[in-house]
């Protein structure tokens, strides 16, 4: 299945969409926050970011990445994406949420970007890195179910598989 272009999610009061070539700027604030050391750097360059969400598109357009913009009460407050998907696994990431928003909406975008990757496409492998020093992330993915397969110098690589995501989502959801 290809999400239209048009794809949009609401759950608990938090709206997602895909993103837009008018993103750009939203785009590269989330991105340059200290909340996004983690992440790969990001030019503050406006134009290289459209010309960057062009090419995104067309990928989104083949089924291949899913790059996601969350918002509660209009403002925009983070990102993350479904990418690198194969015939039924994905890697989930570029995840970053508004410095000082409240605690629940980042763990809210994360079950919602999840359950769209394994319900909505039905794929059944997530894979993830985390870097080591994000230590609240990977105790975050290891609470979700996902399975810790490997480790290097700087980062943890998890699997997530859809029937593990549900059975642990299940159990928690109502806390959300």
């Amino acid at each position: 299945m290809i999400l239209p272009s048009t794809y949009t999610m609401t759950k608990n009061g938090m709206f997602a969409r895909l993103v837009v070539e008018e993103d750009a700027e939203t785009i590269i604030a989330l991105r340059s926050q200290t909340s996004a050391r983690f992440m790969s750097t990001v030019e503050a360059d406006v134009e290289k970011q459209k010309a960057w969400l062009r090419a995104y598109k067309e990928r989104e357009r083949q089924g291949l990445d899913y790059y996601f913009l969350y918002f509660k009460d209009g403002e925009p407050l983070g990102l993350n994406r479904i990418y690198n998907i194969r015939k039924d696994s994905f890697v989930g990431g570029s995840f970053v949420f508004k410095t000082g928003c409240a605690f629940e909406l980042p763990i809210l975008a994360t079950v919602m970007q999840l359950d769209v990757a394994f319900n909505v496409l039905n794929l059944t492998v997530c894979f993830a890195n985390i870097h080591k020093d994000n230590k609240k992330a990977l105790k975050f993915n290891l609470l979700l179910g996902s399975d810790l397969i490997y480790e290097d110098e700087t980062e943890h690589f998890l699997l997530l598989t859809k029937n593990n995501f549900n059975t642990y989502f299940s159990k928690f959801e109502h806390l959300l």
